[in-house]
């Protein structure tokens, strides 16, 4: 409850750092005001990269150790279809193309290994079940 409470308080924060520099951003760059548009990307740029770390990384980390716990290797991190390096951070999160690239393997990989689950069980309960009419008789 905690975590689903910091990251819609999150949300909010990153929506008003955008509805507060997206204008001023699109008209310093129709005025050709190349200084106003540089200082005013300065200042937004690390604001919206903090916020964003905080809301995605934790999700990409657990995508990623979920995907490795399957022996599923996550793209290398030039794919620049599966990877953003957040602005003004060191820190790269998965794209909406990575996110669902991921999880269909990690769907995938659960699929296979309950197949190979069922595989082995079903001729065992069979078996037994099998032994227990000849009992019954």
């Amino acid at each position: 409850m905690i975590r689903f409470l910091k990251r819609r308080k999150l949300r909010r924060e990153l929506k008003a750092v955008k509805k507060k520099y997206i204008p001023l951003l699109n008209a310093a760059m129709q005025t050709h005001g190349s200084n106003e548009y540089i200082r005013l990307k300065f200042e937004y740029d690390p604001q919206v990269g903090k916020l964003r770390k905080e809301l995605e990384s934790p999700r990409t980390d657990r995508v990623v150790k979920t995907a490795s716990s399957f022996g599923i290797e996550p793209p290398i991190l030039e794919n620049r279809d599966y990877w953003e390096k957040l602005p003004s951070t060191d820190v790269y999160v998965l794209t909406r193309h990575g996110f669902s690239q991921l999880n269909r393997q990690i769907s995938t990989a659960r699929l296979s290994y309950w197949k190979e689950w069922s595989q082995i069980i079903i001729p065992v309960l069979a078996l037994i079940v099998a032994i227990l009419a000849l009992l019954k008789k």
